[in-house]
């Protein structure tokens, strides 16, 4: 019977067994928090290389989004000379046809 001291050689028997089995668990429990410690490991080194990308990625990004705003802003400066060019066209157009109107199809 558990606990009881009656006799002291079955008593020893079974500490001996539950103190193996204590062990037993102990040494399994000790190669569960080494393999659960590597792998905490594995991830944090894992978080930290993702942390570095994340932030080559964002300074990419910043760098891309400089580019663009300066393409946006050239590409708007050509669309101002074009409609400019335009209107000066059509303005030098309009004088060429007064001036043929006005003067009976001669220009000077």
């Amino acid at each position: 019977m558990y606990g009881s001291t009656s006799s002291s050689a079955p008593l020893s028997g079974k500490t001996r067994r539950l103190v193996a089995d204590s062990m037993a668990v102990m040494g399994e429990a000790d190669e569960m928090g080494t393999s659960i410690l590597g792998q905490l490991r594995d991830q944090r080194e894992s978080i930290v290389k993702t942390q570095d990308r994340v932030g080559d990625m964002q300074q990419l990004t910043g760098q891309t989004r400089k580019t663009l705003v300066a393409m946006d802003r050239k590409a708007c400066m050509e669309l101002a000379c074009l409609y400019a060019t335009i209107v000066v066209l059509v303005v030098l157009i309009g004088v060429v046809a007064c001036r043929e109107i006005t003067n009976h199809g001669h220009l000077f």
